[in-house]
């Protein structure tokens, strides 16, 4: 099976602070192919290819050379309404492209995905069967996604002993409105009309932003407070170290965020709303996560401070989490996409 990837500009920027870091291991470790379609970009990946010990790596910007080199086409870009992330149409093979956050251009996207027949979509969970947006936005996708979880990268790592930590949960993350005013104007039209009366994309930050006074005794607040939306003033791996818990919010767009495995991986136990986006990644509520009941805050403060006040148990969940958490590593996601890539072509070929 031969792979390529279609304008990985992700190699371009600093790994280090790259979230999607498996996309770095997948190119290491299984594609051959590189396909551009700005010829003036190919010294800048040569660049890359040589410090990466990848020189013999290809380089096409010509269809019918693709055609005759490559079986999967892969795309790592997000927003298909750009021309220049448009997989060819006339490629015969596999196309495989990452939707990303799928509420951006929701028309233009699915337009354009459609007519470049793209077979199979990346997403950050199964969004077909968990979100209702994605549902009637992109229906020929609904049974046609590959769940590439964000995973952590190295520097995600547990350097503070448990008993050494903060013993309460941190808040932290953007809180976003579904009007976002920092994105262009039309981007997010269909996602506005299909939420016409909630205001913000992360309503379980919003609610600690409203409450965190009255819940300050069990939380710790770092989130931004509207019209700010995000609060860059501070570092996640140590934060992450400070405290026993952290927060998480699926947020309405129904997938777990990069910090639900960068959270676990620094040893900081997960507390979350009890939805299948979270237990189907292996998540258990007193077993490896703290889980309560969606939309209800008086559980999730109840639990909170059941295990501020039980720190043996609460161990016992970061041991189990940090168990979990190995799975969720860059190269461990990696490899779990090349395996189902390799499930389709293996069915199509």
């Amino acid at each position: 099976m031969r792979i390529a990837i279609e304008n990985p500009t992700f190699l371009l920027t600093d790994q280090s602070r790259n979230f999607n870091g498996y996309n770095y291991i997948f190119f290491k470790k299984y594609v051959d192919t590189v396909y551009i379609m700005d010829p003036r970009k190919i010294s800048a990946y040569r660049k890359v290819f040589s410090s990466m010990g990848k020189e013999t790596i290809r380089i096409v910007y010509s269809g019918r050379v693709l055609n005759s080199r490559t079986d999967v086409l892969v795309c790592f870009n997000g927003q298909p309404n750009r021309l220049l992330h448009k997989p060819p149409a006339l490629f015969k093979g596999i196309k495989i492209f990452h939707i990303m956050d799928f509420v951006f251009y929701t028309k233009d996207a699915n337009t354009a995905l459609e007519k470049a027949s793209v077979d199979y979509l990346m997403g950050y969970c199964n969004h077909g069967k968990h979100n209702e947006f994605f549902r009637k936005m992109y229906p020929s996708y609904i049974d046609k996604i590959l769940p590439v979880p964000f995973g952590y990268g190295e520097r995600f790592k547990y350097l503070k002993p448990f008993e050494e930590r903060i013993n309460k949960a941190i808040a932290v993350g953007s809180v976003n409105p579904v009007n976002d005013p920092l994105c262009p104007k039309g981007m997010l039209d269909d996602y506005i009309a299909f939420y016409p009366n909630v205001q913000f994309s992360h309503i379980l930050r919003r609610e600690i932003v409203l409450n965190r006074e009255i819940w300050a005794d069990a939380i710790d607040n770092l989130l931004p407070i509207f019209p700010e939306t995000k609060n860059p003033h501070y570092d996640p791996v140590k934060i992450l170290n400070d405290y026993t818990m952290f927060i998480n919010d699926e947020g309405l767009m129904n997938f777990p965020p990069a910090r639900t495995y960068e959270g676990i991986a620094c040893g900081c136990v997960m507390v979350a709303a009890n939805t299948n986006v979270f237990t189907e990644l292996g998540f258990e509520d007193g077993v490896n996560a703290i889980l309560f009941q969606p939309g209800n805050y008086d559980d999730m403060m109840l639990k909170i401070r059941y295990y501020m006040m039980h720190p043996l148990e609460l161990k016992f969940i970061q041991n189990k989490s940090l168990q979990l958490a190995k799975s969720f590593s860059h190269e461990s996601i990696a490899d779990k996409l090349y395996n189902d890539i390799r499930r389709i072509y293996d069915r199509k070929y």
